[in-house]
């Protein structure tokens, strides 16, 4: 397995609710049948569902209930990435 794999398995063991880190897991499994050398994807989506998790402080997946919550997810990290080009 690829470094940056592993090192983002890592840090999906130190999320914080029990619910998301076995959705991740699951997801990673899943994508690793559907086709294995698609890695550089794969850890990308996993980082985002992982930035995700730590934005909503928790909050398992399955409860975002609106699209407000994704969209204000998404505007802290379109702004974020923003911030860092101009430094």
């Amino acid at each position: 397995m690829p470094a940056d794999i592993v090192t983002t398995l890592k840090k999906v063991d130190s999320m914080r609710g029990e619910t998301n880190r076995v959705i991740i897991r699951d997801f990673f499994d899943y994508m690793g049948s559907k086709d294995p050398k698609s890695y550089c994807n794969t850890v990308n989506l996993l980082e985002l569902m992982i930035s995700f998790d730590k934005f909503h402080d928790g909050l398992p997946f399955t409860s975002t209930s609106s699209k407000g919550q994704i969209l204000s997810f998404l505007n802290h990290r379109y702004f974020q990435s923003r911030i860092e080009k101009v430094n």
